[in-house]
């Protein structure tokens, strides 16, 4: 269960650097890195999860809160200090139908929230992964 959540927030990080790939080049490496982030967090909470792995796992999800926030931190400053005297922006890139950005918060947001539960969530989900199937009947 807990390696599913960090596979998830992997992929919602790779999704993100595809469409940052097509609308705004510049921020590509970023996802990269948080699709990198979110396989190692995925690695380290497969059972047991304990000692160093429970480390690495809450490691993971707590450098990429950092990074949630600092990018939280700039979307403000530059709303608040740039907006107004920026030239008009450029055609907004939509992909299906949705504009870029939203993947991006999405691929951002929606990843430290599942690699926040997969690292800090309760230990009883690895009990859920840890069990097997009986035989009924015979």
């Amino acid at each position: 269960m807990r390696s599913m959540l960090g596979l998830g927030a992997s992929a919602l990080a790779a999704l993100a650097a595809v469409v940052a790939a097509a609308s705004d080049p510049y921020i590509v490496t970023f996802f990269i890195g948080l699709t990198f982030v979110g396989a190692v967090e995925a690695a380290a909470a497969r059972p047991p999860f304990k000692g160093w792995r429970r480390f690495v796992a809450r490691g993971a999800a707590l450098f990429w809160l950092l990074a949630a926030f600092w990018v939280g931190v700039l979307l403000l400053m530059y709303t608040a200090a740039c907006a107004c005297s920026s030239p008009e922006p450029g055609p907004t890139v939509l992909i299906l139908g949705v504009p870029a950005t939203v993947y991006h918060l999405i691929g951002l947001y929606g990843g430290v929230a599942l690699v926040m539960a997969s690292a800090f969530g309760p230990d009883r989900w690895g009990k859920l992964s840890q069990r097997r199937p009986t035989a009924s009947g015979s």
